[in-house]
């Protein structure tokens, strides 16, 4: 692993704090960034940002 800690800033604050895998899986960190639906951020074709 390349961290045993990772730490999440949301404008500015930290939202979350904890190992990569907990911090990966976890609710609030998906919503801000992916929005509150992750697959809804996928395009048909599954891989973020195609076209």
């Amino acid at each position: 692993a390349l961290a045993d800690r990772v730490t999440v800033l949301h404008y500015g604050e930290v939202l979350v704090e904890g190992p990569p895998v907990e911090v990966r899986n976890n609710p609030e960190v998906l919503a801000v960034y992916l929005g509150t639906n992750p697959a809804s951020s996928l395009h048909p074709g599954g891989v973020p940002g195609s076209p």
